[in-house]
C-alpha cells in the first residue's frame, strides 16, 4: 500500500551545495507535496546551535498542516522537537544524514569538539526514521559512536538501536549527455572535489609528480576557486600547466557535464567521503573510476565494471595511473558499460525509494 500524496515540511538547515541539490531534486520529482524552509549554507556551527529556534519562527506561516517533517543532520532535531509547537513536534520526522561531525578527519590533530558529534547522535535518537546516504556511513557512525560513548563514566547509551529505524537513500543525479571528443590521442585525467585537505589533493599531485614525461595525458582539476587557491594548488597549476585543459570551477551545469564527458579517468584521493557524488557523475559520463579502497567507495562502485581500487597513498595511485595510461584506449563499449552501471544512481531510478520512505513512515 502506498499513499498517493503526503504533505512534507522540509527543513534544510544548510541550504547550499549537495544539501540544496538533493532536496530540490526530490521536490521537483516527488509525488508528495512540499513546503520548504531553509537557512543559508554558511556558518555551519552556528546553524547547528540556532536552527531549531530559527525554524520555530520560520514555520509560523505554514499554508498546510504537514503529515511529516524532513530535516538534515545540521539540525539539532531533539531541540527542535522540544521547542516546536506540539502540532509540529509530534509529527513523524525523517532525518537525512548527509554527513556527521564524528567522522570528519582532523588535518591539525586538534582536540575534537564532541558537542557537534553528540548533537548528531541525539538527533538520530529523536528521529522516527534515519536516512543515510550510504550503508558505510550508517555502519561507521554506529561503530565509531559506540566507541566514542565508552568515554562516558556511567549511564552507557545504546547506539545499536539506531539500526532498527535506519534506511539507506542514495543521493541521485540528473544525467546530461554530451559528445565524447573525437580522435583523442591521449587520455584525460579528472579530479573533481573541494580543494581541501580532507579530499587529499597532495596525494594526487604527489602521484602525478611520479609520472615522467613519457606518460602523456591531459588534466582537469575541478571544484575550487583559482583566485583563492592555496600554495599547493598554485604550485600544481604551474607544474602541469602544459597538460591542463580545465582548472577550477566551471560556469554552469552544462559546462560541468561537458567537462565530465571529456574525461577518460575520474580519480579520487579522498580521506573523507560519505557517498562520492562527483565520482559517480564522472563514471556516469563514461570515465574509468580510480578510487582508494576505503570509505563508501567499495559499496557505491561494487557493481561498476573495471573500477580500479588502490591502497590510498600516492605511490599506489602513481602505479595505477601508469598502468591506465599505458593501456588506455578510447573504447566506446567500455564507456557505455560504465554509463549503464551508474544509471542506478539517477533520480529516475532512486525516486521511488525516497517517496516510499515517506509512505512507509506514515503507514507505520
Amino acid at each position: 500500500m502506498t499513499l498517493s500524496m503526503a504533505n512534507v515540511l522540509a527543513l534544510d538547515t544548510y541550504h547550499a551545495g549537495s544539501h540544496k541539490a538533493v532536496i530540490q531534486a526530490w521536490m521537483q520529482r516527488s509525488q508528495h507535496n512540499f513546503q520548504l524552509r531553509t537557512l543559508p549554507g554558511r556558518h555551519w556551527k552556528w546553524r547547528m546551535r540556532h536552527a531549531a529556534l530559527s525554524f520555530v519562527e520560520l514555520c509560523q506561516d505554514l499554508k498546510e498542516e504537514p503529515d511529516c517533517i524532513w530535516c538534515t543532520d545540521m539540525l539539532d532535531l531533539a531541540a527542535w522537537r522540544g521547542l516546536a509547537p506540539r502540532h509540529l513536534a509530534d509529527k513523524p520526522h525523517i532525518l537525512y544524514m548527509h554527513e556527521n561531525q564524528l567522522l570528519y578527519p582532523d588535518a591539525h590533530k586538534q582536540q575534537r569538539d564532541d558537542h557537534y558529534a553528540f548533537t548528531n547522535f541525539t538527533s538520530c535518537c529523536a528521529a522516527d526514521l534515519i536516512a543515510w546516504n550510504s550503508a558505510w556511513h550508517r555502519d561507521q557512525f554506529i561503530t565509531d559512536m559506540t566507541a566514542h560513548l565508552k568515554k562516558m563514566p556511567d549511564f552507557q547509551l545504546d547506539v545499536e538501536q539506531l539500526h532498527k529505524k535506519s534506511v539507506v537513500l542514495y543521493p541521485g543525479f540528473h544525467y546530461q549527455e554530451f559528445p565524447y571528443p573525437a580522435e583523442k590521442h591521449r587520455p584525460c585525467l579528472l579530479w573533481a572535489a573541494r580543494w581541501e585537505w580532507e579530499k587529499g589533493p597532495e596525494i594526487l599531485f604527489d602521484a602525478l609528480a611520479q609520472l615522467d614525461d613519457d606518460y602523456a595525458f591531459d588534466l582537469m582539476v575541478l571544484g575550487g576557486d583559482p583566485k583563492r587557491q592555496s600554495d599547493l594548488f598554485k604550485r600544481a597549476e604551474q607544474t602541469w600547466q602544459h597538460r591542463i585543459i580545465q582548472w577550477g570551477y566551471v560556469d554552469s551545469g552544462d559546462d560541468y557535464w561537458r567537462a565530465l564527458h571529456q574525461a577518460d579517468a575520474v580519480i579520487s584521493s579522498a580521506r573523507h567521503e560519505f557517498f562520492g557524488l562527483a565520482m559517480v557523475e564522472g563514471c556516469a559520463a563514461g570515465a574509468h573510476a580510480i578510487l582508494p579502497r576505503r570509505l563508501s567507495y567499495p559499496e557505491v562502485f561494487a557493481h561498476v565494471p573495471e573500477t580500479t581500487f588502490y591502497a590510498g597513498d600516492s605511490d599506489s595511485l602513481a602505479r595505477v595511473l601508469r598502468g591506465f595510461i599505458e593501456t588506455w584506449s578510447a573504447d566506446p563499449a567500455a564507456r557505455a558499460q560504465r554509463q549503464a552501471a551508474m544509471k542506478r544512481y539517477t533520480w529516475d531510478e532512486l525516486l521511488p525509494a525516497w517517496d516510499t520512505a515517506v509512505d512507509d513512515l506514515l503507514l507505520g
